[in-house]
């Protein structure tokens, strides 16, 4: 096994993905880097509960307000979770975030309250600065030559966040995001992708598809300028479902 820090690598799950089910996407990718001669460390955020009662609270508190009704379920609520967290991933200040939520609510035949939106801005705001404390406290970032992140369209602000942290303080750090999100809300060739991409210098490469072939290839230096790396551009298929290993 080597030991430099160059061959040291951190995969995270962020919040918010279901704690009741290991990331079987990192630990396949463990199991596949370590007999390369790789050190991983993988983490699930979403075992932290302080991080992870943040939604329920949320959606809590936005259910004392006039309009909301079974209809609205968990899926619009998340809309309106996600506009708000990636408001405040992009800077903006409390008045903004307030006034952003009170035009958001409406679309959903929700009726907004200061009282109500001041909590929502609360628990954003508190969740974002548990998060920074948690990676603080849990890793030595200096130890890692590269941190990538699972991420889904629930986690998209967490872990756009925990990229921006780590790119602020260690910029030599290379970054890379894959996971669930690429094949839904930010699926190759949508607007929602290229704004990522335009937006989000802090993330140095999005992997689509089967990430395994192509962390591995990133992490031999290979494709150093290409942000957006496809498995069609290391290999001419998938990996063999005997060489895929037993999660670790």
């Amino acid at each position: 096994m080597k030991n430099d820090t160059q061959d040291n690598i951190l995969l995270l799950l962020p919040p918010f993905y279901t704690p009741f089910t290991p990331p079987l996407g990192l630990s396949i990718l463990k199991a596949y880097l370590e007999p390369l001669g790789y050190s991983v460390t993988c983490f699930d955020f979403n075992t932290v509960p302080r991080l992870w009662v943040m939604h329920h609270n949320y959606f809590e508190a936005l259910r004392r307000l006039e309009g909301i009704t079974a209809y609205h379920g968990y899926t619009n609520l998340w809309y309106v979770l996600q506009a708000h967290m990636l408001a405040h991933l992009n800077g903006t200040d409390e008045q903004g975030c307030a006034k952003l939520l009170s035009i958001v609510l409406p679309v959903y035949g929700i009726k907004p309250e200061s009282s109500v939106i001041a909590a929502l801005i609360r628990h954003v705001d508190r969740f974002f600065g548990e998060l920074e404390e948690e990676v603080r406290c849990r890793f030595d970032l200096r130890r890692f030559a590269v941190v990538g992140t699972s991420t889904y369209s629930t986690s998209l602000s967490a872990s756009l966040f925990i990229h921006k942290l780590i790119k602020r303080e260690h910029p030599q750090i290379k970054t890379v995001m894959g996971g669930g999100v690429f094949a839904d809300d930010l699926a190759d060739g949508s607007a929602n992708l290229e704004t990522l991409l335009a937006e989000y210098p802090e993330v140095d490469h999005i992997v689509l598809g089967e990430g395994e072939l192509v962390l591995r290839e990133l992490l031999e230096g290979k494709h150093p300028d290409k942000r957006l790396v496809k498995l069609s551009d290391v290999a001419s298929s998938t990996l063999n479902i005997v060489d895929v290993p037993i999660p670790d």
